[in-house]
Parts: C-alpha cells; structure tokens; sequence
C-alpha cells in the first residue's frame, strides 16, 4: 500500500463487507476513507517498522495484508495479559473482495509473508490472533504450520463483549 486516497477507499469497502465484518472489529462504526487513512496510514510511512500491502490475484487486488514485529505491540500485549517471545512478528490478514474466498490467495500471500517473515526479518516465530470461531481463518493457518498456544479475551468485541481468541504461533528460526 501506498497511502492514497483510492487505496484506503478500497480498505473501506472491503472492511464493510459482511464477510470482512464479522471479524475484523465488528463492534466499530463502519469504515471510512478517513478512518482508513489514521488507523493504517502510519504503516504506509517508509520509516514504520510494519508493513501493509494488498493481496493480488491474478493481477487483481483481492485482500489486505500488514505485518508487524510484536515488540511495537507491547501495550496490547499488557491489557490481553499475553506474552509473545521477543524476535517474534505478527500479521493481520483479510480477503475483501467476496468472490476471491476459498481460491487460495490468502494461504498463497500468508505462506510468502511468513517465509519473508522468517527468512528475511529473521522472526524467531510468526506468532497471530485468532477468534476461536473463526474456522475458515484456521483452517488456513493450520495449512501454513501454525498452531494455538493460548486462550485469551481480546480487545476486539462483538456485542458488547471482548471476543474469546487463539494465540497462534508458527516457529521461525
């Protein structure tokens, strides 16, 4: 991602899919360009640690992908009561557009991601946040090495409620 205007459009289309939703913060105000721009504008900085980019599938941008070390993510480490080992890194990851689900691009992009993640960034693990009902989304990262270590609330709500998720984790070097 670049940070422009048309870019964070998209972001705010697809974060207002119903698929997109039912995960990605559900309890939030719908997603604006404005919205967009303050929460993941910072990644687009070239000073920022983290990283954003879409997901293309046949030269078609079909998804959302930022990843993170976790030491940039020390206060959300605190108020969910988690500890994840330093050298580790993180992503967050969502397929947008409704008709690319089940292709495959996501476990495509996330299995590059993570061999980046590892090889280049030398992530000692890959380690991410789940919600526990989220199947589909485990089944994928099942696909790519991963496995739950831990159960926590999240910050994230639905309803009202913190949502119950999974620390998974992947080894890296």
């Amino acid at each position: 991602m670049h940070g422009d205007d048309r870019e964070y459009a998209l972001m705010a289309r697809w974060l207002n899919e119903p698929h997109v939703r039912e995960w990605w913060d559900p309890d939030l105000a719908d997603a604006t360009v404005d919205s967009v721009r303050a929460t993941y504008g910072p990644y687009a900085d070239p000073q920022s640690e983290g990283v954003t980019a879409f997901i293309e599938d046949r030269g078609r941008s079909v998804g959302f992908v930022q990843f993170y070390p976790w030491s940039l993510e020390a206060e959300y480490c605190t108020k969910v009561g988690i500890e994840v080992e330093p050298g580790a890194w993180a992503f967050d990851v969502f397929i947008g557009e409704p008709d690319a689900l089940g292709t495959g691009a996501a476990t495509r992009a996330l299995d590059l991601v993570c061999r980046h993640l590892i090889d280049q960034c030398h992530a000692t693990a890959v380690v991410i946040v789940t919600e526990t009902t989220n199947v589909r989304a485990h089944h994928v990262y099942e696909k790519l090495g991963f496995v739950p270590v831990h159960e926590f609330l999240d910050v994230d709500t639905r309803g009202g409620e913190r949502v119950r998720s999974y620390l998974m984790r992947k080894p890296g070097r």
